[in-house]
This record gives structure tokens, C-alpha cells and sequence, in this order.
């Protein structure tokens, strides 16, 4: 694997949690503080335009009713998006992509666009359903785990690798029955769950291993098996759940990335930063 040439540590929504997500004020204290990179969410107005927002609806950032998709940027463009943060921030906008795209440059930011659906635009195109094969991956799980099991001794926390290994077994049970269709296996599979904590801690715990040292493409390998297993879980979960449910679902497993975020950077500075040689991944 050729050397990553971009930013290994973004801003997340310009400023992470330092400033009002997802605005221009946001974007440049990430650059301020030393960041090479920025992330942030990008969502149509309902007028079409391109904007920079992480929810559906406008309540959370800007206390203003409505949805982003049903609101035309001009009515967008007068709600104050800064003052939930802190008074010091009033009269922070919600800017559009093309703003946020002419600062980055100018600034000299590399940027990762999340795109986020914009519900009611369906009209311009309802994408086929997919049909996922969840007992297929669960297969892969068991599969996979079996083999990447003893790599994970040096990655994870043990007891982190022992509930990996019993819900591979809870898996494997899952798919024994002889057909897909089998009654016992539908509920088997049905009840499958991969907790959101866990998932973001191996995540967390593969960067670590690869920040000391680790061979990046074999190291993330290790983590396919789970990541078909979190899949799966995904799948089974939401399955009938509607848009705000589903929304909500995601932000669990963003909340559950978030609280495992400090045991990452107190690793890092120990395990990462302070071998010789290292930088900050800014």
C-alpha cells in the first residue's frame, strides 16, 4: 500500500466540537488550530441548493421549525446557526457548499463531503430496494473470524476479542440450519446483534495499531469479518424502521463513536505520538 498522502486527522464539521458545526466560522478555527483537513455534511435546501447541514431538521442547530429539504436557501440564509453553541458565536449562517468550498481553498484544506439524503427530493429518482443476504454475512463473519482471531490478541482488548468471539458462535448457530428458510434460523438470524460500543472500539483499536506501526492494508483486513457482522446487525435493525427511526439509529452509532473518542486520543498520545518519529496526523 502506497503512503496516504492527505490529512490522517480531520476537523470534524469544521471545527469539532470547538465551534457551531457546519459553518464557515467552523472551518477556519479548524484551520487556526493547525488542521490540514476538515470534514462536513452537505444536504439539499428545498429549493435545490447545496447546503451545509447534518440534520433533516433545522431544530437542533438553529431552534428554527421545518425541514432542510422543504426550506429554500433564502429563508435558510436569515436563521442563526452559531447561537446554540455559545454567545459568541450569534449570527453564525448556514452557508452553502459553494461558500464553504471557496474558503476551504483559500485556506488550503482538504476536505472530506458527507452527502446527506435530502427527503422529498425522491421525485427526482427512488433508487432500486437492495436486497441484502444477511445469512451470507454472517457466514463470512464466522468464517473470517476464525482465521483473523489470533491477530485481533495483539489489537484488541481480550475481553473485547471474547465477546467477537461469542457472537461468532451466535452467528455460526444462526446459519447451521440446512436451508435459509428454516424457521429456527430466520429468528436466530433476526436476533442478531453487533452492540454499537464494540464496533467503534475495534474501529478505534485497528487506527491505533496501524499508528504503531502496523501494516495498514493487513491490519485493516483483520477488521472485514466484523464489519460484515456490523453490517448485518445494521440490516437486521432497521429493516422496518422508518426515515426518523432510522436517522435515529445512526446517531446512536455516532453518540457510540463519540464516547469511546477519549479512550482513542488517550491511547494515541501514549501508543502513537510519543514514538520517535511521529507526528500529530494533522
Amino acid at each position: 500500500m502506497t503512503h496516504w498522502p492527505y490529512p490522517r486527522i480531520l476537523a470534524h464539521r469544521g471545527g469539532g466540537t470547538l465551534a457551531p458545526e457546519n459553518t464557515l466560522g467552523a472551518i477556519r478555527l479548524g484551520a487556526e488550530m493547525g488542521f490540514k483537513g476538515v470534514e462536513f455534511d452537505v444536504m439539499l435546501a428545498g429549493d435545490g441548493t447545496p447546503v451545509l447541514m447534518h440534520d433533516r431538521t433545522l431544530k437542533r442547530t438553529t431552534r428554527a421549525r421545518g425541514e432542510v429539504a422543504h426550506t429554500s436557501y433564502a429563508e435558510l440564509a436569515r436563521l442563526d446557526a452559531g447561537s446554540w453553541h455559545g454567545k459568541g458565536w450569534h449570527g453564525e449562517r448556514i452557508p452553502r457548499f459553494e461558500d464553504a468550498a471557496h474558503l476551504c481553498r483559500s485556506l488550503g484544506l482538504w476536505v472530506n463531503v458527507e452527502i446527506k439524503p435530502a427527503y422529498g427530493f425522491e421525485r427526482f429518482g427512488i433508487p432500486p430496494a437492495v436486497t441484502v443476504n444477511v445469512r451470507q454475512l454472517l457466514v463470512q463473519f464466522a468464517g473470517g473470524w476464525r482465521a483473523s482471531r489470533p491477530a485481533w490478541q495483539d489489537i484488541a482488548d481480550g475481553q473485547d476479542v471474547a465477546a467477537v468471539h461469542r457472537l461468532a458462535g451466535a452467528a455460526e448457530r444462526a446459519v447451521e440450519a440446512p436451508t435459509a428458510n428454516d424457521s429456527r434460523a430466520r429468528r436466530s438470524i433476526a436476533r442478531f446483534r453487533f452492540p454499537d460500543a464494540l464496533w467503534a472500539r475495534l474501529v478505534y483499536d485497528v487506527l491505533l495499531a496501524v499508528g504503531r506501526g502496523g501494516d495498514p492494508a493487513t491490519t485493516v483486513e483483520v477488521l472485514v469479518p466484523i464489519y460484515f457482522a456490523r453490517v448485518a446487525s445494521l440490516v437486521v435493525e432497521s429493516r422496518r424502521l422508518g426515515p426518523d427511526q432510522t436517522e435515529a439509529l445512526v446517531d446512536r452509532q455516532v453518540r457510540a463513536f463519540m464516547a469511546a473518542k477519549p479512550r482513542l486520543v488517550a491511547r494515541w498520545k501514549t501508543e502513537v505520538a510519543s514514538r520517535p518519529g511521529a507526528d500529530d496526523g494533522r
